[in-house]
Order: C-alpha cells, then structure tokens, then sequence
C-alpha cells in the first residue's frame, strides 16, 4: 500500500473514530474526507466553488446520475463537455474559474443528462451479452454443447462462445442481406458481404467491387437494425449518396427507418 493510500486510510478511520468527540456532525465528516479524498488526487488548491462543484452535482444538479467530475484545464480556447463511463469530463481554458465551469454545467443540465443517459445505456451494451437485442446471461461450465435458453447461455468457455458467435453473425447477417438483395425490384448487383468492426459506421457499400460491409456490432442490436442497415446499403447502389431520392428509396423498402436509426444512435 502506498504512503498516501495508507495516510488516507489513518486519516478516515480516525476521523470516523473520533468526529463525535470533535463537535463533528456527519455533513463535515463527508466534507472533510472529499477534501482528504481530492488531496490525494493531486489538487493542491481547493477553492470553495470547486468543492461545491464536486459535492452538490454529483447529487442534486444532475439527478443522481452523475457518478463523477473531471476538469481538465489546458491552452484552449472553448470549454468543451463530454461523458465517459459515467464520468463528465469538461476541457476548458486556464483561465476559466470554477464558478464559471459550475455555471456550464448547471446550464447545459439537460443535455448532460442526456449525455449520461446514453452513455449507461452504451455501457450496458459492452458490459452483458446481447445476442440481436436481447440480453443473456452467460453460463460457462463443462457442457458438451452450446445450450440457449430464454434469457442464459450455456457454454464450455469464452473461446467456444465466440466460434458461435462468429458463425451465427455470418449466417443470420448473409440470409438476412439476400433476403433483401431478392425483395429488390431494381437492377442492382449481387452484393458480396464482409463483416468487421467499425467504430464510426454500421455499414459501407463499395458500388466499385459490389461489396457491402456490415459492422460486427450490429449484433447486440434488435434485428430490425440490421434489416434497416442492409435496406440503407443497397440503396446506395442506386443513389450512391445522401439525398432526398436516396432516402425515399430506403423508406420504399424500409418505412421504419427512423425507429432503427434512433436504436442505433442509444
């Protein structure tokens, strides 16, 4: 254990030992360990507003949803706000003073709520299993075979889950592409189909090589999401583009698309 772990482990455990006999009540208790807490963190100047910051938003400004505060100061011009694993992380100026930074926030509360909100939501899909929208629980112990129920999967290791998964992804993504390259009654090309994981696109359709790339994650997705990104891809071999035309082509075939576009965007 390290000095400062170690100190501040003395300092709350005394402190909790002794607050009463000091005339503490248990308000300053938790201030005075929040204070302990960012000392330990590096911040060698606590101003008032900073304090109040930390302690009031995470409860009251943001209704409970905010788990932590991270201000990070450098030579930039705008104060900039963003949402990681749960964490608000607010870029900003040197100059910028806490009160300002607690001004940000408290005015742009709702669309910090809204950040939060998709970011559980984003965590939730990378911390269980969901196979095509729904969420399983996974059971791994010494079975023969691969075992789904209604809401578990029982399997060997991780190893044979991702084989299953591998080859499950391919067939339901293939039949579900050619299902829709036959309900088609325009002349485009039989598309050939590659699936990888993408960061910043669910789907690319090369008109050059006929290739149409579907991103791996689509997966953790209700299936109608994969039926709106293949709809969106083959559409793109007759409006290689993002106009109005393109888009009442995709609504030809896909009404819906709006619904599957919001899931995606959760």
């Amino acid at each position: 254990m390290s000095d400062v772990l170690k100190n501040m482990v003395d300092f709350n455990y005394l402190l909790l030992e002794k607050y009463k006999k000091l005339g503490l009540n248990e308000s300053e208790v938790t201030t005075l360990m929040l204070i302990n807490k960012l000392l330990s963190e590096g911040n060698d100047f606590i101003t008032a507003d900073l304090l109040s910051l930390k302690m009031t938003l995470s409860v009251k400004e943001i209704d409970n949803i905010l788990v932590n505060l991270e201000i990070v100061r450098k030579n930039n011009k705008n104060t900039y706000m963003r949402v990681k694993n749960g964490v608000l992380v607010v870029t900003t100026n040197y100059m910028v003073s806490d009160r300002k930074i607690k001004e940000i926030i408290i005015n742009n509360k709702n669309s910090i709520i809204k950040m939060l909100e998709k970011d559980n939501k984003l965590n939730e899909k990378n911390n269980y299993f969901y196979l095509f929208g729904k969420k399983y629980d996974i059971v791994y112990g010494s079975f023969d075979e691969i075992d789904i129920t209604c809401d578990k999967i029982y399997v060997k290791n991780e190893k044979e889950l991702n084989k299953y998964l591998n080859k499950e992804i391919y067939k339901i993504f293939s039949d579900r592409l050619m299902y829709w390259y036959n309900e088609y009654l325009e002349n485009i090309p039989r598309p050939n189909l590659k699936i990888r994981k993408m960061t910043s696109r669910w789907g690319v359709c090369n008109i050059k090589n006929n290739n149409i790339t579907l991103n791996s994650e689509l997966y953790k997705y209700d299936i109608t999401c994969l039926d709106y990104v293949i709809v969106h891809e083959l559409s793109h071999f007759i409006y290689p583009n993002h106009s109005k035309n393109f888009w009442l082509q995709v609504s030809k075939y896909y009404p819906k698309y709006k619904d599957a576009r919001k899931m995606l965007k959760e």
